[in-house]
């Protein structure tokens, strides 16, 4: 019993201070599953997530342990910003204040434009001099 209640509070606290979304699943999906003793395919129908997985996640706790809801590496291209590099975001938000401020000058313009229309059109249909 002493050994399911330090499992329950480890998984409590890796839940608590674990920053991936995915991960958290598959830990709330395991203490769904260890601590409630609720079956693998009632918790998965909860968590919204796929009943074929709900037991796989399951056995991976059970023979790794958290390691084995961690996600693993994927194949495929590797990523074009390395994860681990700073977060500049200098050149992004210069970019995007360069972008508002032209959409917000041809806005602008458009209004005043559009402004001066009406109020020509205004007083041409009321015959009210310039």
């Amino acid at each position: 019993m002493k050994s399911t209640i330090s499992r329950n509070k480890s998984l409590q606290m890796t839940y608590d201070t674990e920053k991936n979304a995915r991960v958290c699943r598959r830990i709330l999906l395991v203490m769904y599953i260890w601590t409630d003793g609720i079956d693998a395919s009632e918790a998965a129908r909860r968590l919204k997530i796929s009943r074929a997985w709900s037991p796989r996640w399951a056995r991976l706790y059970r023979e790794r342990g958290l390691a084995g809801l961690q996600d693993l590496p994927r194949s495929g291209r590797p990523p074009a910003i390395h994860p681990a590099a700073p977060a500049s975001g200098k050149p992004v938000e210069k970019a995007v204040r360069s972008v508002i401020s032209a959409v917000s000058q041809s806005f602008s313009a458009c209004l005043s434009h559009h402004c001066i229309i009406q109020w020509d059109v205004h007083n041409r249909l009321n015959n009210t001099p310039y």
